[in-house]
């Protein structure tokens, strides 16, 4: 199992409290509301889920799915980003029902959500 850094192990504690929450990486919390979004959990069939977010500047990126524990289950983005919306479709057939976490890592801060199947 990969090693978790300490932002992911903050997120997963948080979570546990939250159901969704953002931490800012450069202490401008204005700034990082104005330059990232991240959308609900949007269920279309019973097996797909969409995630969905936005840059209003470009920013290195990595999109997570955690599983209640802890686990990472999917890593759906680790790179670089132009500033544009950005959609990711996740087949669920494979997942068991359970809390499940995205957590969403860019130059501007952490942001998370969370979503049950």
């Amino acid at each position: 199992m990969k090693k978790l850094s300490i932002f992911t192990i903050i997120a997963i504690f948080l979570l546990t409290s939250f159901s969704s929450f953002s931490i800012n990486k450069n202490n401008d919390q204005s700034k990082a509301q104005k330059n990232v979004k991240l959308y609900e959990i949007k269920k279309y069939k019973p097996v797909e889920i969409t995630i969905k977010y936005k840059l209003k500047d470009t920013s290195t990126v990595r999109l997570v799915l955690f599983s209640e524990d802890g686990e990472e289950m999917i890593i759906l983005e680790d790179s670089f980003k132009e500033a544009k919306k950005y959609c990711y479709k996740i087949n669920t057939k494979d997942l068991t029902k359970n809390t499940y976490f995205y957590i969403l890592e860019t130059d501007y801060g952490i942001y998370s959500k969370s979503f049950t199947l």
